[in-house]
């Protein structure tokens, strides 16, 4: 989510996984990220490992060293708001918004989510927001990866959230500080986990 145009999400794609959605906060963010996983296919291809590149609006499938990957492009706002909105257009997508079939039924379900899109003056009230999101979207024992600026305010009121009581369905699985010397930064990785208790208890 909202994570540098999409490299990240893009990157993930160079993995195992069969497919990773990425989203962001606006439509001409979507068209940034669709165009750099164009670059990403012909970077491949020139270099001779094999690759390609098919897309339309809402998907797009990279090609590379004989397996293919499909990329899902949306916009979406860390919000409950947002999954809902998510959830009704997956919907759309999958051509059963008009089968009358539930829409819990083809709601999207994800094993990892990652946001890196925090900076130090984002809100901290957008931990709430991303939570919310990730509760409804989220696999059962999957996990959310939050990174960002290590004094960013939301990083440390998601900490928080995960540990309180009205948060009992998360918990925090890891709390790491990585110092990157090219940039002079110091980045906060929160790894939190759907279902348990939160990280110390008993």
């Amino acid at each position: 989510m909202d994570a540098n145009a999409g490299l990240c999400g893009l990157f993930a794609a160079l993995s195992s996984a069969k497919s990773v959605t990425i989203t962001a906060p606006s439509e001409l963010d979507c068209h940034l990220v669709r165009l750099n996983a164009a670059l990403l296919a012909g970077q491949h291809q020139r270099s001779g490992s094999g690759g390609g590149y098919v897309g339309r609006r809402q998907r797009c499938v990279v090609q590379m060293l004989g397996t293919s990957t499909s990329i899902y492009v949306y916009t979406l706002s860390a919000s409950a708001a947002g999954a809902d909105s998510l959830i009704r257009q997956w919907q759309w997508d999958s051509g059963t918004a008009m089968r009358a079939l539930q829409p819990a039924l083809v709601a999207p379900h994800f094993d990892v989510i990652l946001h890196a899109g925090w900076s130090d003056s984002s809100d901290a009230r957008a931990a709430e927001g991303l939570l919310d999101l990730a509760q409804k979207l989220l696999a059962p024992n999957g996990a959310l990866l939050v990174a960002g600026p290590c004094l960013c305010r939301p990083m440390a009121r998601l900490a928080e959230l995960v540990q309180e009581a009205a948060r009992g369905c998360f918990r925090l699985e890891s709390d790491e500080l990585h110092h990157c010397a090219h940039e002079q930064l110091t980045l906060r990785l929160l790894r939190v986990r759907v279902g348990g208790a939160a990280r110390g208890a008993a």
